[in-house]
């Protein structure tokens, strides 16, 4: 059966308008990237676990550089002594977990820039607040120390206690928790871990008023993802610059910038 040549006009028309209409339509957006964000949740008030989830300092700069960044937030739960391999492994994007810059880390990740200088400070239980009344009676003569796996609180104490008894946790509530027990008889780490466990504790834990080291936070990130590393830097400087970084750090009381 032939068609006549009108209709046979109109189809092929209406093909054209199809074909043009489709060629037209706008390419669906990919969905944005996660910026997968590791944290450790033993580490109040850096990060810390609630029954509605995480909560913390870095979890509050997560959010908002998410958002600056323009992408969703994934937070991955990672142990601390596992964060630089999850990280260089491809688990993660970024560490942020109060992390401080030291020339060990520094060789495996690119640190951004530093957002706070904070101290390492030593807790004792109350009833042991004149026993070593200075941070140097602490670490020269106390005779059990507990320390947070790989942290720069376990590298000072090692520093001046090579010989001491040094008992190693991978998690600071542990030893908060051991502390309180008898079974060692000082903590050190960074300042606003001790702060914080002194609050949870007020009558059972006192802090040193003295600091016994300093150090720098940053976030970490792969060594080549230079272009994430940059533009997480250029958001911390515009937070820097517009006192949004002294208003996110204003909400930790025990934390001071």
């Amino acid at each position: 059966m032939s068609f006549p040549p009108v209709r046979l006009l109109a189809c092929a028309l209406a093909a054209l308008c199809f074909a043009c209409a489709t060629s037209n339509a706008p390419t669906p957006l990919a969905p944005a990237v996660p910026l997968r964000v590791g944290v450790t949740p033993d580490m109040a008030p850096y990060v810390f676990q609630r029954a509605d989830g995480f909560a913390g300092l870095e979890i509050d700069f997560a959010e908002r550089l998410a958002a600056a960044l323009g992408r969703p937030l994934e937070l991955v739960r990672v142990p601390w002594d596992e964060q630089i391999q999850t990280l260089l492994g491809g688990g993660t994007d970024v560490i942020m977990s109060g992390m401080s810059i030291t020339p060990a880390r520094a060789a495996r990740v690119a640190f951004g820039d530093g957002y706070m200088t904070t101290s390492l400070q030593g807790v004792v239980r109350l009833e042991d607040a004149e026993r070593w009344p200075t941070p140097e009676a602490l670490l020269r003569t106390s005779p059990r120390i507990g320390v947070k796996s790989q942290t720069t609180g376990e590298a000072l104490v090692r520093e001046r206690r090579p010989d001491e008894d040094i008992v190693v946790y991978r998690r600071s509530r542990d030893a908060v928790w051991e502390l309180m027990n008898y079974r060692i008889d000082a903590y050190v780490s960074d300042a606003p871990v001790i702060e914080a466990a002194v609050l949870a504790h007020p009558d059972k834990l006192v802090a040193y008023p003295r600091a016994v080291g300093e150090q720098s936070l940053a976030w970490a990130f792969r060594p080549g993802d230079e272009a994430l590393r940059q533009a997480a830097n250029d958001v911390l400087r515009s937070w820097r610059a517009g006192g949004t970084l002294r208003q996110i750090l204003a909400a930790w009381p025990s934390i001071v910038e």
